[in-house]
């Protein structure tokens, strides 16, 4: 039978919504009876996401998605799943959106049904049943205590997996016993109370795939590998990172005692075995207990035992003629001075070529401009093709080659999806703040594009998928290019 729906208009909240009317639409055609789905709208201080119309009874139904995983919760508690997600207070939540539901219908039942029908209305009020729906199923090992809560248990509601919904409205324990059909009619005008609109072609709304929602979620979540196993590998990998910051940790406390506390010295003096001590590399050892030269400051600097100065001030200018000042090629300035009574350290000698090529090297990373920057620091992160990110690369730095199938708006930001991976598994967002329409104008010219996105970090959107965000259009622009 056919299955007519009514929606608000508006874009759905999640694309898990889409994926579930999409399934539900297309089990509920197979029944031999007809049913009229509301989708993701609103009454008076509510939002509903389905509520679903047969003949003698209507089901206000709450999602919530579970990723496949465990759910664990009470009836006046919060609920989570395994993974540590909140799913809020879903009892309170249904029952309060039902009540609210009941006491609009009943204040709006002379517009709907005719003066007969509301008379053989039993207390003028029409049977509404509260169906809270985990997607994509309910798993066996959640643990769910709804007390005594007859409003959930048949027959007046349930809570049931997405696998068990079209089953559980079929079920003649849920269905009243008004004395009046509903009908098309009754639909249509509840519909315009409402402020709904007939929706013909469910491939207008997002996402754009084929797939159902159970298939989706399957692929995106890895549902089905035994969660047990899931767990084991977010352990092993959360210790493996502490044991490697512990040991980077290690690593710089054990330079900076080496480098700054070899026995208090300032020269970064190194003894050797034999006694000798050693400068910079490069120059000649001296024995022990003997000093460096240096120029006579005129500085009451006292020596050590060794010779060498405790306090390291700049020579004076003696304004000889000898001293005079070399600019090199990278801006720095090199002086030669001379002694007048010809006792002093000798002219610095020329930098070797590995320092220097070092200091060149630093000059030009400098003026290094941000798409050569942006090359240099693609040839450290891996290119990844959509379909291979996962949750496990979250946190990465990494570069995303993509097909742009879709850009679209959403409050201050633009999104941009690609039809290469389930709607939502992964998604690119850009903050424009007011500058939306613009922002949208400048993407729409990467629509159909191959393109490559990044080196950015790959985050967290707010169902838990790899998302990457960009918080200006100008730094979007110059991480989104087309492929080569």
């Amino acid at each position: 039978m056919p299955v007519h729906v009514w929606f608000a208009g508006r874009k759905a909240d999640s694309p898990t919504e889409v994926l579930a009317l999409r399934e539900l639409v297309q089990q509920l055609r197979d029944r031999t009876e007809s049913y009229y789905v509301f989708w993701n709208f609103y009454i008076p201080g509510r939002q509903i996401d389905f509520l679903v119309i047969a003949h003698n009874a209507i089901f206000c139904v709450e999602l919530k998605s579970t990723s496949g995983l465990p759910v664990t919760g009470t009836m006046n508690g919060e609920w989570k799943r395994l993974d540590g997600s909140p799913l809020g207070r879903p009892v309170s939540q249904i029952l309060s959106t039902t009540n609210e539901l009941r006491s609009w219908l009943s204040k709006n039942t002379a517009q709907v049904f005719s003066a007969n029908e509301v008379s053989a209305l039993r207390s003028r009020e029409v049977s509404v049943r509260s169906i809270l729906v985990l997607y994509p199923k309910k798993h066996p090992d959640s643990r769910i205590d709804i007390g005594g809560e007859w409003r959930l248990r048949p027959p007046h509601g349930a809570v049931v997996g997405f696998d068990k919904l079209c089953a559980t409205l079929d079920d003649a324990a849920y269905r009243g016993r008004s004395g009046v059909a509903i009908e098309l009619r009754h639909v249509e005008s509840l519909a315009g109370l409402l402020g709904l609109e007939r929706l013909t072609d469910l491939h207008t709304l997002e996402p754009t795939d084929s797939m159902t929602a159970t298939q989706a979620t399957e692929r995106l979540r890895g549902f089905g590998e035994p969660t047990q196993a899931r767990l084991w590998q977010r352990r092993v990998s959360r210790t493996g990172f502490m044991i490697l910051a512990a040991a980077c940790v290690l690593f710089v406390a054990w330079t900076l005692i080496v480098r700054f506390g070899g026995g208090g010295s300032s020269d970064r003096s190194l003894s050797s075995p034999s006694g000798a001590f050693y400068e910079e590399p490069g120059q000649q050892p001296r024995p022990a207990g003997q000093g460096i030269d240096r120029p006579n400051t005129g500085s009451n600097d006292q020596g050590n035992d060794d010779g060498f100065v405790s306090s390291r001030q700049p020579p004076k200018e003696s304004g000889s003629a000898d001293q005079r000042a070399r600019s090199t090629g990278d801006g720095a300035v090199r002086s030669e001075t001379g002694s007048s009574d010809g006792v002093g350290s000798p002219s610095p000698a020329p930098p070797s070529p590995a320092s220097a090529g070092s200091e060149t090297e630093a000059g030009e990373k400098s003026r290094l401009s941000s798409a050569e920057k942006r090359t240099a620091e693609e040839g450290k992160t891996p290119v990844l093709a959509v379909r291979k990110v996962t949750k496990g690369d979250i946190g990465r730095v990494v570069t995303v080659r993509m097909t742009v199938a879709d850009v679209s708006v959403r409050g201050d930001s633009v999104y941009l999806f690609t039809r290469e991976v389930s709607r939502g598994s992964f998604s690119v967002e850009i903050i424009a703040h007011n500058d939306v329409e613009l922002a949208r104008s400048e993407l729409m010219k990467f629509k159909g594009e191959v393109v490559l996105i990044g080196p950015a970090k790959l985050k967290t959107d707010s169902n838990g998928d790899p998302q990457i965000e960009f918080y200006s259009l100008e730094y979007a622009l110059s991480r989104i290019r087309p492929a080569k």
